[in-house]
């Protein structure tokens, strides 16, 4: 094998799929005229690769596309469901806050405290609530 040969044979892939400059290919078509060995490479070249199908290529976009969808839509749903446990949960705090914290001082009032003796006793360490019990 010359060194024109191996030459050749570094451009016969990108001649093969037809992506080399004019020159190239007019140097590869001259040598593969006069060289039988490279003319065998080439043939080889054109029997291993084999494209798929234009119905081949749709069922894998199709597949591929599918995938991405069914990503996309249980990432929403996972979505939504943090988002309403975390509403959730911060509803349940803020009512417990509000319960412990607020309700007997307004519940209090509903007794019939006046807002003067609730302040009065709340400043003397006695909970609204144990007024009554």
């Amino acid at each position: 094998m010359s060194k024109q040969c191996k030459i050749i044979e570094d451009l016969l892939p990108l001649y093969h799929d037809g992506v080399c400059s004019e020159e190239s290919k007019q140097l590869v078509e001259e040598h593969l005229s006069q060289c039988e060995e490279c003319s065998n490479l080439l043939d080889k070249i054109d029997g291993e690769i084999v494209s798929p199908t234009k119905d081949e290529e749709w069922k894998l976009l199709e597949g591929i596309s599918k995938a991405v969808r069914k990503g996309r839509k249980k990432a929403f749903i996972t979505g939504i469901s943090i988002t309403l446990a975390a509403v959730l949960l911060l509803f349940a705090g803020l009512s417990t806050w509000w319960y412990c914290h607020e309700y007997s001082y307004y519940s209090a009032f509903a007794e019939g405290q006046t807002p003067a003796l609730v302040e009065a006793n709340m400043k003397n360490g006695i909970k609204p609530t144990e007024i009554y019990t």
